[in-house]
């Protein structure tokens, strides 16, 4: 079992930089009626809709369509850059949104208040899987993924009647979040370009061509986004065990599951829109770590489904979201009234974490026996969670009266209770201790895999009858056959080592931030379309992006690769830095801790 505080920080979500449509273009075509006028639906309170058409690139010159609850039709033409308006004054909402350019056709919902809303692959496969999980037969599910919508609801299939804007976006938002995005509306966000950036950027990383809706959800050419999720009453479904260690989804339970293949989702003073997306998440985050962690081959759970239960009736002091793991199939957290949405989201990913490592090791009840040392248990979840924190004055922090105990000895029961928040000061270390190990274990994919080797030697294996045991297949599968006593003893000096290697100096002259010691290759690199970006420097082998307050959001390169005309930059997203003075607060930024991001230009 584990307790989970997210520790408050700086989140910086900053998309890949990529050239993707742009231009200027004319205005589109006036908008026509066909069909009906009888009066269904409500009236849409918007008389105009604007909003932008694209698959990651601009679909420029698109017929853009707007169908109303009465079957009322209104046309006009998307510009260059993908970006349309038309009048929808006396439509009835709900209304369907299409945009038709070549072989692309993309559907997106507008319901009554809307005035903006973007079409793309994402609103369309939404809105697709929506309609299927409302039909009754094989073949109207068919028809729901592959038909042309408009003849579909002709036909009248798919009452749209029955979709909200809040379930709607709130789906949305699980699709968004398990295909890379941040917390947001796609659907209705006004600041939408065509440009390669944000949101345009996820659009790009997921092809038109590669999203499939079927009876598995709604799939891309990277594997499962979103599970098929339906509704069952709570009397149907598996009792909820009680949560041994807290009050979290002890009180009265909704009166509706929201089941995935690998997950039933129970809740407790929370909407049905936010206990829905919580089961398509700790779908997709249950199969991505079970898969890292090699548990479905190790422990024979294929087709187990996990239990959860998200609580909005628990707020915890500081807002912080909390949640915990039982076993390798019950996890348990509060709801988003608690925290910020990527708090939540990084609590429910923690545990899911320590789910599959139960599950690994063969840890299933509340209680259960630790086949693994606290510092890896706890710093897989904080780590693979992106729940980042670093620390620059590593000596000091060993040094630290608060933090006597080494990290490697954090008694193997903690987390609960009093001895929670206690223990609760070394998530920093373990996650920069694992930052540390990712480095030296040449990346994610490679630690994960030696990870799930160290899971299959310890399964079954308690450490207090086991002793040696874990720490000997840590020594061969993470430390490079370095014995673990070395590597304990050498620690301090270790992280110290990598903190220093990961951070950069500044300096101030005229204004100007001047370029610290940049760490690898590829400090300078000529990429003519970010040069000419209005909100892109390339400056001193660092990107530097102008903010309204007069600071800088910079970008330390961490390395270029050219190929095909094309340049592909990795770099580390770090603080904001002020210049006041002739100075830059901070002097020195810290990039322990911080996931490398990536782009692409042309030279």
């Amino acid at each position: 079992m584990s307790k989970t505080f997210q520790r408050a920080g700086l989140v910086l979500a900053l998309a890949c930089l990529a050239a993707c449509g742009g231009g200027g273009g004319a205005a589109g075509t006036p908008t026509v009626n066909t069909g009906s006028t009888s009066a269904v639906g409500s009236a849409s309170s918007a008389t105009t809709l604007s909003g932008v058409a694209a698959t990651g690139k601009a679909l420029a010159s698109a017929r853009i369509s707007l169908r109303d609850a009465a079957g009322v039709i209104r046309r006009t033409t998307s510009d260059s850059n993908g970006a349309f308006s038309l009048d929808m004054s006396s439509l009835q909402a709900p209304m369907v949104l299409e945009a038709q350019s070549g072989g692309t056709t993309l559907y997106a919902p507008v319901f009554a208040g809307d005035n903006h809303v973007n079409v793309n692959q994402l609103t369309n496969a939404q809105l697709r899987q929506w309609l299927r999980s409302r039909c009754a037969d094989d073949t109207c599910r068919g028809q729901a993924a592959t038909q042309q919508l408009y003849d579909f609801l002709a036909a009248g299939k798919g009452d749209l009647a029955a979709l909200t804007a809040d379930s709607f976006d709130s789906d949305l938002l699980a699709l968004t979040s398990a295909a890379g995005g941040s917390a947001g509306k796609l659907r209705t966000d006004k600041t939408f370009a065509a440009n390669g950036k944000g949101w345009d950027a996820l659009l790009d990383a997921h092809p038109y061509g590669a999203i499939m809706v079927d009876a598995n959800g709604i799939t891309s050419q990277a594997g499962l986004l979103q599970a098929a999720v339906s509704s069952v009453p709570l009397a149907s479904v598996p009792v909820l065990p009680a949560y041994p260690y807290d009050n979290l989804c002890r009180g009265t339970l909704n009166a509706t599951v929201y089941r995935t293949a690998n997950v039933d989702m129970y809740g407790q003073g929370i909407s049905a829109d936010q206990q829905r997306r919580a089961a398509l998440l700790a779908d997709y985050y249950l199969r991505k770590e079970r898969s890292r962690f090699e548990v479905l081959t190790d422990t024979g759970l294929t087709g187990q489904r996990a239990q959860y239960c998200v609580d909005g009736s628990v707020v915890n002091a500081g807002g912080s979201a909390s949640g915990g793991a039982v076993g390798g199939s019950l996890g348990y957290f509060s709801g988003t009234q608690a925290a910020g949405e990527d708090d939540w989201r990084q609590v429910l990913h923690h545990e899911t974490i320590h789910m599959a490592v139960n599950a690994a090791t063969g840890n299933t009840e509340a209680g259960g026996p630790n086949m693994v040392e606290k510092w890896l248990d706890e710093g897989l979840a904080v780590h693979f969670a992106g729940q980042d924190g670093w620390l620059s004055d590593v000596d000091g922090w060993f040094a630290d009266s608060d933090h006597s105990v080494h990290p490697m000895d954090v008694r193997l029961d903690g987390m609960i209770g009093t001895q929670r928040l206690a223990d609760a000061g070394y998530y920093e270390m373990f996650r920069l201790m694992l930052k540390q190990l990712e480095t030296a274990n040449a990346g994610p994919q490679e630690l994960g895999r030696r990870v799930a080797s160290v899971l299959r030697v310890v399964k079954g294996k308690p450490i207090a009858n086991n002793p040696g045991v874990f720490q000997a297949a840590a020594s061969q599968y993470l430390f490079g056959n370095s014995p673990y006593a070395t590597y304990r003893s050498n620690l301090p000096a270790t992280l110290r080592d990598y903190v220093a290697s990961h951070t950069v100096g500044l300096g101030v002259s005229g204004g100007t931030v001047l370029r610290g010691t940049l760490l690898v290759e590829g400090a300078a690199v000529s990429c003519s379309t970010l040069q000419k970006a209005e909100d892109v420097q390339l400056v001193g082998g660092k990107l530097l992006l102008p903010k309204v307050d007069g600071s800088y959001r910079l970008l330390a390169i961490q390395s270029v690769s050219k190929a095909g005309g094309q340049a592909t930059v990795s770099y580390y997203p770090l603080q904001t830095v002020t210049i006041s003075n002739g100075a830059a607060n901070p002097a020195t930024l810290a990039l322990a801790g911080q996931t490398v991001a990536s782009l692409s230009c042309s030279n």
